[in-house]
Protein backbone atom coordinates (compact mmCIF):
# COMPACT_ATOMS: atom_id res chain seq x y z
CA UNK A 1 0.00 0.00 0.00
CA UNK A 2 1.35 3.42 -0.90
CA UNK A 3 -0.22 6.73 0.11
CA UNK A 4 0.88 9.83 -1.73
CA UNK A 5 0.10 13.35 -0.59
CA UNK A 6 0.87 16.51 -2.47
CA UNK A 7 1.70 19.72 -0.69
CA UNK A 8 0.05 22.97 -1.78
CA UNK A 9 2.03 26.00 -2.95
CA UNK A 10 2.86 26.88 0.68
CA UNK A 11 4.24 23.41 1.36
CA UNK A 12 1.30 22.37 3.52
CA UNK A 13 -0.62 19.18 3.04
CA UNK A 14 -4.23 19.89 4.01
CA UNK A 15 -4.13 22.91 6.28
CA UNK A 16 -6.10 25.00 3.80
CA UNK A 17 -8.50 22.25 2.71
CA UNK A 18 -10.34 20.80 5.72
CA UNK A 19 -12.54 18.66 3.46
CA UNK A 20 -9.47 16.90 2.06
CA UNK A 21 -8.50 16.01 5.65
CA UNK A 22 -11.99 14.66 6.43
CA UNK A 23 -12.23 12.37 3.37
CA UNK A 24 -9.72 9.74 4.56
CA UNK A 25 -11.66 9.59 7.83
CA UNK A 26 -14.54 7.83 6.12
CA UNK A 27 -14.61 4.07 5.74
CA UNK A 28 -14.95 4.40 1.96
CA UNK A 29 -11.86 6.60 1.51
CA UNK A 30 -9.69 5.35 4.38
CA UNK A 31 -6.47 3.81 3.02
CA UNK A 32 -6.31 1.49 6.06
CA UNK A 33 -9.88 0.13 6.05
CA UNK A 34 -9.51 -2.01 2.96
CA UNK A 35 -8.23 -5.54 2.85
CA UNK A 36 -5.02 -5.92 4.83
CA UNK A 37 -2.30 -6.70 2.26
CA UNK A 38 -0.05 -8.20 4.96
CA UNK A 39 -2.07 -10.01 7.63
CA UNK A 40 1.15 -11.73 8.71
CA UNK A 41 2.35 -8.39 10.14
CA UNK A 42 -0.51 -8.23 12.67
CA UNK A 43 0.87 -8.87 16.16
CA UNK A 44 -2.36 -8.39 18.11
CA UNK A 45 -5.93 -7.31 17.57
CA UNK A 46 -8.76 -6.18 19.85
CA UNK A 47 -12.25 -4.84 19.22
CA UNK A 48 -10.76 -1.32 19.22
CA UNK A 49 -7.39 -1.58 17.50
CA UNK A 50 -4.89 -3.60 15.52
CA UNK A 51 -1.16 -3.67 16.24
CA UNK A 52 1.20 -4.37 13.34
CA UNK A 53 4.96 -4.53 12.89
CA UNK A 54 6.97 -4.76 9.69
CA UNK A 55 10.12 -6.78 9.23
CA UNK A 56 11.79 -3.67 7.80
CA UNK A 57 10.48 -1.14 10.33
CA UNK A 58 11.60 2.47 10.56
CA UNK A 59 13.21 1.67 13.92
CA UNK A 60 13.94 -1.70 15.54
CA UNK A 61 10.98 -2.72 17.66
CA UNK A 62 8.64 -0.19 16.01
CA UNK A 63 4.97 -1.16 16.01
CA UNK A 64 1.94 0.65 14.65
CA UNK A 65 -1.32 0.80 16.62
CA UNK A 66 -4.31 1.51 14.36
CA UNK A 67 -7.80 2.32 15.52
CA UNK A 68 -10.53 0.23 13.91
CA UNK A 69 -12.76 3.31 13.96
CA UNK A 70 -11.98 6.06 11.47
CA UNK A 71 -10.46 8.85 13.56
CA UNK A 72 -7.53 11.16 12.99
CA UNK A 73 -6.22 10.82 16.54
CA UNK A 74 -7.08 8.32 19.31
CA UNK A 75 -8.35 11.12 21.57
CA UNK A 76 -11.33 11.40 19.20
CA UNK A 77 -12.53 7.99 20.41
CA UNK A 78 -15.13 7.76 23.16
CA UNK A 79 -13.59 7.63 26.67
CA UNK A 80 -14.09 3.89 27.15
CA UNK A 81 -12.62 3.17 23.71
CA UNK A 82 -9.63 5.41 24.44
CA UNK A 83 -8.96 3.38 27.57
CA UNK A 84 -9.03 0.18 25.51
CA UNK A 85 -6.87 1.71 22.78
CA UNK A 86 -4.09 2.79 25.12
Amino acid sequence: MRIELEANERGRLWAEDPEAWKRPCTTEACPLCGEDPHPEWVLAETDICKISAWSEAVLPGYACVLSKRDVIEPFELEDHKQASFF
